[in-house]
């Protein structure tokens, strides 16, 4: 019943965002387990989170942990760390990603690694003769039985399989998990703000941040002056109006920067995006 009232809320949620509300950044929120808040319009306005605990816990996904406790997969929503705990400022993982990153075990000429749409590694690697010939094509790339793909302008992750329509729902597929609070516990903790640098192309969308600023006191914030009761930003120790703004310069590599434009936009958190 619990299932089925879920699926419910879920498609509900689907059909009022009917807009390409992804553009907006509401992905970070949901991988956080934040409730959407909206004044009407398509998309969500603002949302409901909870990001802060006391200074020897973590909070994931609204659930606050202790020092030294183990953070379940399966609660979490991360999906490529394993062996996680609470280990304040951080979450600890032994296990990051894959071997398939590193092409570890490598993939054999006309072979392809095989995918389940709930795993982030492979689960094996598939070779001809192939017993399942079944292809999808999306944004002009065709992929065989068992491979993940990221339609372009949108948060989801597929994964090509027998009675794909070119629908991106379930079982073929599913919300892209950001991992952020167990990727970035500190950051959040302090309210920093998300960066999306182009080179993710993702093409309209912001899914996960790339990284992420705190403030330093060289931002110089600019307002519109309207001041008004509805939610806010908060970045460091400084709240941020919707439509305040700042510019500034954050690292890309050792060597490198980049300037981003940063604005509060749907609260509570401030969102950059590489100028």
């Amino acid at each position: 019943m619990k299932q089925f009232i879920f699926f419910l809320l879920h498609l509900c949620f689907m059909f009022a965002f009917s807009e390409n509300c992804d553009k907006y950044g509401i992905r970070l929120y949901e991988d956080m387990a934040c409730t959407p808040e909206n004044n009407g319009g398509p998309c969500p306005t603002s949302f409901n989170c909870k990001l802060t605990s006391e200074a020897n816990e973590c909070m994931v996904r609204g659930k606050v942990y202790n020092s030294g406790e183990a953070i379940p997969k399966d609660k979490s929503g991360h999906t490529c760390e394993f062996g996680c705990s609470c280990n304040r400022p951080e979450i600890g993982c032994p296990q990051w990603g894959c071997g398939d990153w590193a092409d570890v075990p490598p993939v054999p000429t006309d072979c392809y690694r095989e995918y389940e749409l709930d795993e982030c590694c492979s689960t094996g690697i598939r070779c001809p003769p192939f017993n399942d010939t079944t292809t999808c094509v999306i944004d002009g790339t065709e992929y065989k039985a068992g491979q993940k793909f990221f339609p372009k302008d949108s948060c989801y992750a597929c994964l090509c399989q027998k009675g794909f329509n070119g629908k991106f729902e379930a079982p073929f597929c599913k919300r892209r998990g950001c991992d952020a609070q167990v990727k970035h516990q500190e950051q959040i903790q302090k309210s920093c703000a998300g960066v999306y640098l182009k080179t993710h192309n993702e093409g309209e969308a912001r899914c996960c941040p790339s990284q992420w600023t705190c403030h330093d006191g060289t931002e110089i914030i600019k307002s519109d002056g309207n001041k008004s009761n509805s939610a806010t930003c908060k970045y460091g120790d400084k709240i941020l109006q919707i439509g305040d703004r700042f510019e500034k310069e954050v690292k890309v590599t050792l060597v490198t920067k980049t300037k981003v434009k940063c604005e509060c936009k749907i609260p509570p958190l401030v969102m950059c995006l590489e100028a």
